[in-house]
């Protein structure tokens, strides 16, 4: 259930970019598809020490993290 969450997220974030480019001859590129997984990984985090539910949240996210981390993308 947890990483059915975070594949949600993810998904989302490719379904938001296909909009922006959907009169263009160009495809959505990947950093943007970065970008936005990060925009609801913040939220989400930030949603998760207002709810106090931190623990959640690492659980959900803590793969992509590390993927993250693996990529060396950290801001």
């Amino acid at each position: 259930m947890l990483e059915d969450t975070l594949t949600f997220h993810m998904i989302q974030a490719a379904k938001s970019l296909i909009p922006k480019k959907w009169k263009t001859k160009d495809a959505p590129l990947f950093n943007d598809w970065i970008r936005t997984v990060e925009e609801i990984r913040e939220m989400e985090e930030l949603t998760s020490i207002y709810h106090n539910n931190s623990q959640m949240y690492w659980k959900i996210w803590s793969p992509w993290i590390k993927y993250k981390e693996m990529l060396n993308m950290d801001k």
